[in-house]
């Protein structure tokens, strides 16, 4: 309605605001498709205007939106035009909270020592603002760059350092991903009935937020942690769940999770060519193929088992793998875990 009466007055800096709100809203609730087109249209009435710190807010958003999709390219350019826009403002509190967002682009890419490093940065800036809320945010993100740097003691010692005052403070969504965290570390320390605690804490503690694409993302990793203490059902219906909802969604991060955890469970049902053909697609990201967590938690597995094939069946099988994308590779695993 408000987009509507701005247009019909003829309000560009009304309406270029509203379309932004409402891109903001939209990224929230998990409709990335409306959010990006919101965020593209306030972005170019932004530009017409000159409006520079309207531009920045969008492309924010608009940068935060690609990552969530899987653009991380496109995430990470406009991450950083933004990034310069605030730092020409003076606006710390911005700047902050863009390296945070790039630094997310660069694990998510794979890159976690630099990613890392820009969280940290962020971290201090907003401990020097004395921001105490955006500094403890950070943690658990710092925490899952440990975790897939193979650093899972540190990543646990960051986590339960504030996870209490996290919890005083009710931060719920920091406790939430905190857990999954947590639980990621656990799980690669081999204790999956502890994993599973924390993960289905997470995703509970999610799906209460209503945040679906979160809660996604902890589903492929309780898969993996259900299937290490020996329920089979529970392993089936997460990895599936994930995967669902990663393609309803479009979204990149459950997949990146949801897909090796599937490749484990079609290597125990016996196809061990197709399972070693699904990890070779999600080896096509960096997220996966960088990761000690992942090579951990399922990758050695995945190559002890495909050592029993012929090496020209595994080539054939990673060949055809890296050929496929990873919204095309969710949906045929979703069927085939389905149909079994």
């Amino acid at each position: 309605h408000s987009v509507a009466l701005y247009e019909e007055v003829s309000d560009r800096w009304g309406l270029a605001r509203a379309l932004a709100d409402l891109g903001w809203m939209a990224e929230h609730l998990g409709r990335y498709c409306e959010a990006r087109e919101l965020c593209e249209r306030s972005l170019a009435i932004r530009r017409e205007l000159g409006d520079e710190r309207g531009m920045a807010d969008a492309m924010l958003t608009l940068g935060i939106v690609s990552w969530v999709q899987g653009r991380l390219d496109e995430a990470h350019r406009l991450l950083r035009e933004s990034l310069g826009i605030y730092r020409a403002l003076d606006d710390w509190n911005r700047v902050a909270h863009t390296l945070k967002s790039l630094g997310e682009v660069l694990v998510r890419r794979g890159q976690f020592e630099d990613g890392l490093a820009l969280m940290e940065s962020s971290r201090d800036i907003y401990g020097d603002l004395g921001h105490r809320y955006g500094a403890q945010g950070l943690l658990p993100f710092l925490a899952e760059s440990h975790v897939h740097l193979g650093l899972y003691q540190e990543a646990r010692a960051g986590i339960q350092q504030e996870t209490e005052i996290l919890r005083q403070t009710n931060h719920l969504w920091t406790v939430a991903f905190a857990d999954f965290v947590n639980g990621l570390a656990v799980l690669a320390e081999g204790v999956c009935h502890e994993a599973v605690g924390l993960f289905q804490a997470s995703a509970t503690a999610f799906q209460e937020l209503q945040h679906p694409e979160n809660r996604a993302w902890v589903l492929g990793p309780l898969g993996l942690a259900a299937h290490g203490t020996g329920d089979a059902v529970l392993a089936r219906r997460s990895v599936v769940d994930a995967l669902e909802i990663g393609i309803d969604l479009g979204a990149f991060m459950p997949v990146m999770y949801g897909l090796p955890a599937a490749a484990l469970l079609l290597a125990d049902q016996g196809a061990i060519e197709r399972a070693v053909e699904v990890y070779a697609c999600a080896s096509r990201y960096g997220f996966v193929a960088n990761s000690r967590w992942f090579e951990d938690v399922v990758g050695h597995r995945t190559n002890e088992t495909a050592a029993t094939l012929p090496a020209e069946a595994v080539a054939s099988a990673r060949m055809r793998g890296q050929a496929q994308a990873w919204d095309a590779m969710a949906a045929q695993c979703l069927t085939e875990l389905k149909d079994n």
